[in-house]
């Protein structure tokens, strides 16, 4: 790879960069980020004010949308628009992690060290399963969703767009997750779960208050 754009370059962004690093080797880099945009042009790594991503001069840029959890409807929807216009977004596999050669992975998935994808899986774009994370057979991750580490599902699991599933957290087999769901730290989903819910502990218990992603 020799050119690389990257959307986003907080603490997150940062963290796929590396990756970018270890897997692509990019040769060129470019962020589109306000905050590094408005430090002293250091030449190293050229910086644009955020949105200015779309400009054509870097349409033949292989694109990465770093945007954290909390920021997950906006991810989706830059990678939705940079889609249509045809541009690049390669998904990110440490070398680390086993894909099944029946597996369907997304564009801008990014997988970290140690992930585990069992065949007839598909990932959703824009989704990133963290260190460690094991997606068993016939299991269905929706779009830009967010895996924590140490996250385990069994088989024949639907996992809705949008949803975000705290570390260690255990999903038993056949379990539906509505879009837009939150999965407290450890916990152990062993019955569908509706849209918009947020589910806490072991045994899972559907809160009454959402829970805040902080």
């Amino acid at each position: 790879m020799k050119r690389a754009a990257f959307i986003g370059f907080g603490d997150f962004g940062q963290q796929i960069f590396s990756l970018a690093e270890t897997v692509l080797q990019p040769e060129e880099v470019i962020v589109f980020d306000d905050i590094q945009a408005s430090k002293p042009d250091t030449g190293t790594i050229k910086a644009f004010p955020f949105m200015e991503y779309s400009r054509p001069e870097f349409r033949d840029y292989d694109f990465f949308v770093c945007l954290g959890y909390k920021h997950l409807k906006l991810k989706q929807k830059i990678i939705q628009e940079l889609t249509e216009k045809g541009y690049s977004l390669p998904a990110l596999i440490h070398p680390t992690c086993y894909v099944s050669p029946m597996a369907h992975i997304g564009s801008a998935v990014y997988m970290y060290p140690m992930c585990n994808v069992d065949k007839n899986t598909v990932i959703g774009s824009g989704t990133l399963l963290n260190n460690s994370v094991t997606v068993s057979h016939d299991t269905k991750v929706g779009e830009v969703c967010y895996l924590c580490p140490g996250v385990t599902t069994a088989g024949f699991i639907d996992i809705g767009d949008r949803t975000f599933i705290g570390s260690g957290s255990v999903i038993a087999n056949g379990v539906n997750i509505g879009a837009d769901t939150i999965v407290g730290v450890g916990s152990v989903i062993t019955k569908s779960v509706p849209p918009g819910a947020s589910v806490i502990g072991n045994p899972m218990r559907i809160l009454s208050k959402p829970l805040m992603l902080t």
